[in-house]
């Protein structure tokens, strides 16, 4: 057995018991933690189950969608880290691909199971959405939606004000870097869900046409219509 040391003890290195009774008491000071407190006018969202409120402001909450190869996870890795402020990155891609052992891949036959982890990645990343927002973070969150998937994540979110952008660069330069990707998907597959993003109206998002967008030109398109997300 492994002899304990003086600060397993209790004590400071090199000083005695009886030194160490010899010193004077001291009280640390009492800092009252600037989340306490309750207020019942704030969203539901931000306070804790005990009705704590978290923060006193809303954070903002920006969801970037499109097809495959649109480019989705290299803008919003890069956003997340250009935009003023404290901001987390969620990703639904990221969140699915934590399963291992029995993951099921959505583009193979689309089964139960498939269904089951594919919703289980929404409401994994909603709530780290409304952790991260109670805590006063703001949040970046990449996931693949379109119109009538997305409803799952308003729902889940609730009251939780976010902004919307759809990446919809054309359908060969779409292609073009699916191809380009380390693990590219199957083609019938890319033009099929670029089909599917193309049913965004602008109404309902902010769709971007980065066909011809570096990855700079991008990020700077979407700061543009954040207004740089003045915080």
């Amino acid at each position: 057995m492994r002899p304990r040391t003086a600060f397993q003890n209790g004590l400071m290195p090199g000083m005695s018991s009886a030194s160490m009774a010899r010193l004077p008491a001291t009280r640390l000071p009492r800092v009252p933690c600037p989340l306490a407190g309750s207020r019942p006018d704030r969203p539901a969202y931000l306070r804790a189950p005990t009705g704590v409120l978290y923060h006193d402001f809303v954070s903002e909450v920006i969801f970037i969608t499109g097809p495959s190869g649109a480019g989705k996870s290299t803008i919003t890795r890069h956003l997340a880290g250009a935009l003023a402020g404290t901001w987390a990155l969620v990703s639904q891609d990221e969140t699915r691909n934590l399963i291992k052992a029995g993951y099921k891949d959505p583009d193979a036959p689309w089964t139960d199971a498939t269904r089951m982890q594919w919703e289980v990645s929404i409401s994994i990343c909603c709530d780290m959405v409304k952790r991260y927002c109670q805590a006063g973070i703001h949040c970046v969150v990449e996931l693949f939606a379109p119109p009538e998937e997305f409803g799952k994540w308003k729902q889940a979110l609730a009251e939780v004000p976010y902004k919307l952008f759809v990446l919809l660069p054309d359908l060969e330069e779409t292609v073009r870097r699916n191809a380009n990707r380390e693990l590219p998907m199957p083609e019938a597959s890319v033009r099929e869900s670029h089909e599917w993003f193309t049913q965004w109206k602008p109404g309902e998002a902010t769709i971007l046409d980065t066909t011809n967008c570096s990855l700079a030109e991008s990020v700077n398109e979407i700061k543009r219509h954040l207004g740089r997300v003045a915080i």
